[in-house]
């Protein structure tokens, strides 16, 4: 019979270890974003992070260009208070657009575990998981004795 402290630590491990996998495979399901841009079809796949990386950027120039334009006379002015303020508000929307886009893309996935392999495998980390979890809660109950 082997020590329950060690086998408590040992889950432990195995636990930590699935739920690297099991974020792992979660997060190579959940990116699968693709962008056509034109009829000559440029292919770009990109992440949600590549996706605000790319918006960021142009906002930052946009306000940096507008910010610049404010300090000159005339329409580049109003041009450049324009951009400020566009830029604003855009990244503000297009963040809250993107926020709910992925976290429902990403509810999908983890209420539909099943179908591709992919999705099996996740569903089998799933389960062994659970599986873990249930064999800690058994070992770290006082004066109860574990089943074997």
């Amino acid at each position: 019979m082997t020590n329950p402290r060690i086998e408590l630590d040992r889950l432990r491990q195995e636990l930590k270890d699935t739920e690297a996998e099991f974020w792992k495979l979660h997060w190579d399901l959940a990116k699968g974003w693709l962008g056509i841009f034109g009829p000559p079809a440029i292919r770009r796949p990109g992440s949600p992070i590549f996706i605000v990386q790319l918006f960021v950027l142009f906002h930052i120039a946009c306000f940096a260009i507008g910010a610049r334009l404010i300090f000159t006379s005339g329409a580049a002015k109003e041009l450049g208070i324009a951009m400020v303020v566009g830029s604003i508000f855009a990244f503000g929307s297009f963040v809250g657009q993107l926020v709910s886009i992925a976290y429902a893309r990403t509810s999908e996935i983890t209420q539909q575990i099943t179908g591709s392999k992919k999705k099996k495998d996740l569903q089998q980390l799933a389960d062994r998981r659970e599986a873990i979890m249930t064999e800690i809660e058994q070992l770290e109950k006082p004066g109860e004795e574990s089943p074997q």
